[in-house]
C-alpha cells in the first residue's frame, strides 16, 4: 500500500498519497492493536482529559498541541462518550486512533 521503492529507482521512494494508504492505516490491525497500551501509557497518574489531550500529541506526533486542536479534541472526545453504550475508555482510544492516522503522523518533514 505504501509503495516502496523499485532496485531500477536506486531504491528512491516517490513521494506519493492516495486514498487506500489511509484506508490502509485506519484499519490497520496494528494500529487499532495499539491503542490501549498507548492510552494505557498516557493515562498514568490520573490525568484529566485536556492533560491527556496534551500527552498524546507530544507522544504521538510529536509536537504540542494548540489551544483549537485541544478543544477541537476535548468536544469531540464528548461527543464520543455521549454515545450510548460507549465503553468506558473508548474516547480515549479513538482519539489515539484518530492521532495514529493524523497526516503529521505519517508524513516526514
Amino acid at each position: 500500500m505504501f509503495d516502496e521503492a523499485l532496485v531500477t529507482d536506486c531504491y528512491k521512494r516517490e513521494e506519493s498519497i492516495v486514498p487506500q494508504q489511509a484506508l490502509a492505516m485506519a484499519n490497520s490491525r496494528v494500529v487499532l492493536d495499539h491503542c490501549a497500551p498507548i492510552v494505557e501509557i498516557l493515562s498514568k497518574d490520573g490525568v484529566d482529559e485536556r492533560q491527556f489531550i496534551s500527552r498524546a500529541f507530544v507522544y504521538i506526533l510529536g509536537r504540542t498541541a494548540n489551544p483549537q486542536e485541544v478543544d477541537a479534541c476535548l468536544a469531540a472526545m464528548k461527543r464520543w462518550d455521549d454515545i450510548p453504550s460507549t465503553a468506558e475508555g473508548l474516547p480515549r482510544e479513538s482519539l489515539v486512533w484518530v492521532l495514529l492516522n493524523h497526516n503529521d503522523f505519517v508524513t516526514l518533514r
